[in-house]
């Protein structure tokens, strides 16, 4: 496995992908932190109607204005620095979305190159091969999540928007919670792509289940029967405020299911 891990992560390295999609999630990370910063600041908002050609302003436009910066100000108050980027980026499902694009296409590549049966005659154990894609994404994920959290504090202090400090502590806590359900989903596309051998057709499924579709979907199943079936699933661990046990858990129980799942896939398919 080790050295399929070597070889995959030297070629996450010099992917042009990996570092297109971080770039790109960057640029997202800046508009949000702009577009939360602006709006929280009556006095920036008023300015920026100014320049749109829009010179005054009505008594009630002013004032409605005023409320809204107020509202959104007292809710970022309220809310910590390392919930913020937790909130915002992970439990909505934000860069779940940036991870299945990556791993759909660093997976992908293997089956459309033909390069899979190379590595197949080599390492028949589907598990090695599961666990060395898996291990890849974990690490991609760690990456992404230290860059956006640096990035975001940054931002934040920069554009001295009003958000709590916190702790440490709130800092390991989110920071572990997003790691471990974005991991969780990362090898559940993994699955995906190994079972389905298409892009399109991976993206889908990952789409659905990382943005929260199919949580709503059993959530409204659930409630017919009086039962909390999102809670068992990865998108009812990613909406928790801060990793609990159960959570923990549920993703390490799915994480679980998938590489099962993906080794019977290959093993049921034809190389």
């Amino acid at each position: 496995m080790f050295d399929l891990l070597h070889m995959d992560l030297r070629r996450l390295v010099r992917d042009r992908a990996l570092y297109i999609i971080l770039a790109v999630f960057g640029v997202i990370l800046l508009f949000v932190c702009v577009m939360m910063a602006l709006t929280s600041n009556g006095d920036l908002m008023e300015k920026m109607y100014s320049l749109g050609g829009q010179v005054t302003l009505t008594v009630s436009e002013q004032g409605e204005m005023l409320r809204d910066a107020a509202d959104a100000q007292l809710l970022l108050a309220q809310t910590t620095r390392a919930n913020f980027f937790y909130t915002v980026f992970c439990s909505g499902g934000g860069l779940s979305v940036f991870i299945v694009i990556l791993s759909t296409l660093f997976v992908c590549e293997d089956f459309s190159s033909g390069f899979a049966k190379n590595i197949f005659s080599v390492h028949r154990r589907g598990v090695s091969y599961l666990l060395s894609k898996s291990a890849a994404m974990l690490c991609a994920v760690t990456g992404f999540l230290v860059f956006g959290t640096l990035f975001t504090q940054l931002l934040v202090t920069l554009f001295r928007m009003p958000l709590a400090a916190g702790t440490l502590g709130d800092f390991a806590r989110y920071f572990f919670q997003a790691w471990l359900t974005v991991v969780a989903l990362a090898v559940q596309n993994v699955f995906f792509v190994v079972w389905t051998r298409s892009i399109a057709v991976s993206m889908i499924l990952s789409f659905c289940c990382a943005g929260g579709v199919f949580g709503i979907v059993l959530g409204s199943v659930g409630k017919l029967f009086r039962l909390d079936l999102v809670r068992f699933t990865l998108a009812g661990a990613c909406a928790g405020d801060g990793l609990n046990v159960f959570s923990a858990v549920v993703c390490l129980c799915w994480i679980g299911v998938y590489l099962f799942l993906g080794t019977w896939a290959l093993r049921r398919r034809d190389i």
